[in-house]
This record gives C-alpha cells, sequence and structure tokens, in this order.
C-alpha cells in the first residue's frame, strides 16, 4: 500500500483524527495493531479503507445520534445537523451554541472530508444555509465564528462581492460553494458540535 503518512500506537478515533487534519484525507487505513496509515491522494492503495465506510467507535456514533436530530458523519469525526426553517444569522448561531456547539466550520485542514459529509444531508437546491463565517467586525476581512480566519477559497463566481454593502454572513448553497448575504435575512442552517472526542 501506499500511504504518505503512518502513525504507531495511536487508537482508532486518533487515527481518524489524523486524517481528518490532513488536508484532502478522504481514506485511512487501521490494522488492528494500534497502525494508523494516512492515504497518499495521489496514489490509493489497493487496500485502503474509505472513512465513510469504517467503523470508527459506536460509543462515538451513538454520543451523536442520540443528540436530536444531529447525525455522526464519517465515522463519528462530525456531528452535524440541519435545521430546515428560516432565522437570521446572530439568532441560528445562537441556537447552535444552545446544543453546545457552532454554526458549521469548514477549514481547509478539513475541507475535503467535511464537504463529503455535508453533501450527505440533503442540502436542498436554491436554499441557502447559514454557517459560521462572516466580516461583521472588518469588511473582507472573513472569520470564523471559532475566531479563526477564512483559508479556503471555495466562493460562488463573482462571490463575495458585498451587494448593496449589506452582505456581511455567509452561507452554502446547493452546489457546496460560499456566498456573502445580509445577516438579516432568514435562512436554513447548520450547526456542528466539537469533534465528538474531545467533550
Amino acid at each position: 500500500m501506499d500511504y504518505s503518512v503512518s502513525f504507531e500506537d495511536i487508537s482508532l478515533t486518533k487515527c481518524s483524527m489524523q486524517c481528518a487534519s490532513h488536508p484532502g484525507c478522504k481514506l485511512f487505513h487501521y490494522d488492528g495493531d494500534s497502525t494508523c496509515y494516512i492515504l497518499n491522494m495521489v496514489d490509493k492503495g489497493l487496500d485502503s479503507v474509505d472513512i465513510q465506510t469504517l467503523h470508527v467507535d459506536q460509543s462515538l456514533n451513538e454520543r451523536c445520534n442520540n443528540l436530536s436530530g444531529y447525525l455522526s458523519l464519517t465515522g463519528g469525526v462530525f456531528c452535524i445537523k440541519v435545521f430546515r426553517y428560516g432565522l437570521n444569522w446572530m439568532t441560528a448561531k445562537a441556537r447552535c451554541e444552545q446544543d453546545g456547539g457552532n454554526l458549521v466550520i469548514i477549514k481547509q485542514t478539513e475541507l475535503s472530508l467535511k464537504m463529503e459529509a455535508i453533501k450527505t444531508l440533503d442540502i436542498r437546491p436554491g436554499i441557502f444555509y447559514w454557517i459560521g463565517l462572516n466580516d461583521i467586525g472588518e469588511e473582507g476581512k472573513m472569520i470564523w465564528v471559532d475566531g479563526s480566519t477564512l483559508d479556503t477559497n471555495v466562493w460562488a463566481p463573482g462571490e463575495p462581492n458585498n451587494s448593496y454593502g449589506s452582505e456581511d454572513c455567509c452561507t452554502i448553497v446547493s452546489h457546496y460553494w460560499l456566498n456573502d448575504q445580509s445577516c438579516s435575512a432568514p435562512h436554513h442552517f447548520v450547526c456542528e458540535l466539537p469533534f465528538m472526542f474531545t467533550f
């Protein structure tokens, strides 16, 4: 097998964390003897295991799935819920915080994994979904709700455009591109809880 990185003496859960932290990692292999192989994205290897089908830890999956409406995705790495009714950005953010989470954050280190996870959630065509990205503090400086800066470039064509000078909060749409919107507009939204193995 052709892997770019391997780790010894770690758990299956930690192996999934390593995959989530490696840009472009969608696959990894855990051999059952505490060895974790992070896949080389150029050469996938014949015995690679798709993270979507990998059973990480039943207790982690159950912890997420037992929360009303939340789904354990990519083997327990992400715990996400789609709210299919409209709220403005601030109210949507507060609703996620009530559950102990945030509006979903999509960083470069987990972009591939998280986008694959979000694609399983039936994001409906033509509907905008609030995510945890905004430039409320300073126009043009996009910040995630955890305080980190935007490090991806997956904007819809022509975006962000700050239309009418009043678009400071961000959504994803059915083609999974980012788009800036007026924070006061009512949109559906996506919440996530922290990595299941950290709380």
